[in-house]
Formats: C-alpha cells, structure tokens, sequence
C-alpha cells in the first residue's frame, strides 16, 4: 500500500463530540498495517474543529515534504495538549 498510496497527515481532537476519536484512532491502525505513509496527532483538550498555531506548522511541513518535495523535513506525530 506504502508505494501506492499517497501519504496522509491525520490530525483529531480527544474532545470531538461530531466524531469519535476512536475512528481516527481505527484509520490509522489500519493504514499503519497496510504500511502507508501516515502521521497521526492526536489533539488532547481538541474539539472537531481544532486549530493552534503548531498544528497549522504541522500541516505547512507536510505539504512541504509531500508536495514540494523537501524530502529532508521531519514531521512529528504523537500527542498534541491543547491550552485551555
């Protein structure tokens, strides 16, 4: 799937009320077996429509990368705090 399949960038807030969490928990999962390129940051204290300053940075780097081509860029996944 990795060498046919374009990368995803998956970003969710734990505080989501439209969507659960555990759908972007399952992409995931099932994208990771499938060996495809993916980054997933899980948005603790986010709601549906999470925005902050360092996940817009995120998202730049990952076009970046994916689409300019910089291949030398690093993106992290993991967990996100949100400030309340």
């Amino acid at each position: 799937a990795a060498s046919t399949s374009a990368p995803l960038l998956i970003w969710h807030g734990s505080e989501d009320t439209v969507v659960p969490i555990s759908q972007a928990e399952l992409l995931h999962e099932v994208l990771e077996k499938a060996c495809a390129e993916v980054i997933y940051v899980r948005i603790n204290g986010g709601g549906h429509a999470a925005g902050h300053p360092e996940l817009t940075k995120r998202r730049t780097l990952f076009l970046e990368k994916y689409l300019l081509g910089k291949k030398d860029i690093e993106i992290s996944g993991g967990t996100f705090e949100m400030k309340k």
